[in-house]
């Protein structure tokens, strides 16, 4: 008999030949068991395709792309491929508590057709140990404002979305370089409300050497974050001087970050008048300078 999936779990992966078995191990040992996996091979040079087709879990399919196209284009083709009711993402260096699912899916039931994501905590996974959870947000709801300040939701591998809600907002952006899983959950959240599960149910690993994580590539990091602030800041107006200097910092850390000084100084001429006190001024030179230094160390 064919059993239908209840959650599509689309994983992205790119050159993780050591790390996609963990990420495979943690969704085929998930408590909800109508579920299908769905791996898009992002032009891999390595032996990541290997480790996939080892699987013997029929519920597992590859897919391959015959060059690198980037996360959110994997994600896509993974979306389109899978036909479940949820749709819940999983990075390739990522890990789930075995509950992770279940809990998730019965939250957004519980709270009605009209939530159309939940998420849940997680820690960081680094080469030299554990690090506790950098977000443990609790907001709920339709048009959250805590999520224009910043990403309070964190990596693709905490969310489970109802496929509606997804095709709605017409999926992850393929030409977004960075800023990728935030970009997404503020269109669904436009429109849908978000819920949480509030327990680490996700492992995100870092690691600060990898060259093909996103933040590694400077130009990429510039791209999104700046393309993601001209959005956010169309709603400035309608928001708290203090929302809005949150959201500012978030911006003028990445810019200082990436090395960036002329998005960073954009950022400082929307800083609101009343503002500038002495003490801003100093925390906001600080962080131009700091963008001036960065890119003069960034290779030309």
């Amino acid at each position: 008999m064919v059993v239908t999936p209840i959650v599509s779990v689309v994983i992205p992966a790119y050159n993780r030949e050591g790390t996609i078995g963990a990420a495979l191990q943690g969704a085929m040992a998930q408590t909800v068991k109508d579920l299908e996996v769905v791996v898009v091979d992002d032009g891999s040079s390595d032996g990541t395709a290997a480790v996939v087709q080892a699987c013997p879990d029929p519920r597992v399919r590859l897919i391959r792309h015959e060059t690198n196209r980037g996360g959110n284009a994997a994600r896509r083709t993974g979306i389109a491929a899978s036909t479940a009711p949820f749709v819940a993402f999983l990075d390739s260096d990522d890990r789930w508590e075995p509950g992770k699912l279940e809990r998730q899916v019965r939250r957004l039931e519980e709270m009605g057709e009209q939530y159309g994501l939940c998420y849940c905590w997680f820690d960081i996974e680094t080469p030299t140990g554990a690090l506790p959870p950098p977000l443990t947000a609790t907001a709920e709801g339709v048009a959250v404002p805590e999520l224009l300040t910043r990403n309070i939701i964190g990596t693709y591998s905490v969310a489970l979305l109802r496929r509606s809600a997804l095709e709605e907002v017409a999926g992850p952006d393929p030409t977004l370089p960075s800023c990728q899983d935030w970009d997404l959950y503020l269109r669904v959240n436009e429109r849908w409300g978000i819920c949480v599960v509030p327990a680490i149910l996700a492992h995100y690993r870092r690691d600060d050497a990898d060259p093909h994580r996103i933040s590694a590539q400077s130009t990429n990091v510039i791209v999104g974050h700046r393309r993601l602030y001209r959005r956010l800041r169309e709603k400035y107006a309608g928001m708290p001087t203090a929302s809005v200097l949150q959201s500012q910092d978030v911006f003028l850390d990445a810019f200082a970050q990436a090395g960036a000084p002329s998005d960073a100084l954009r950022v400082v001429r929307d800083v609101p008048r009343k503002a500038w006190t002495a003490q801003a001024a100093t925390r906001i030179g600080r962080q131009v300078a700091r963008a001036a230094r960065n890119r003069a160390r960034r290779p030309s």
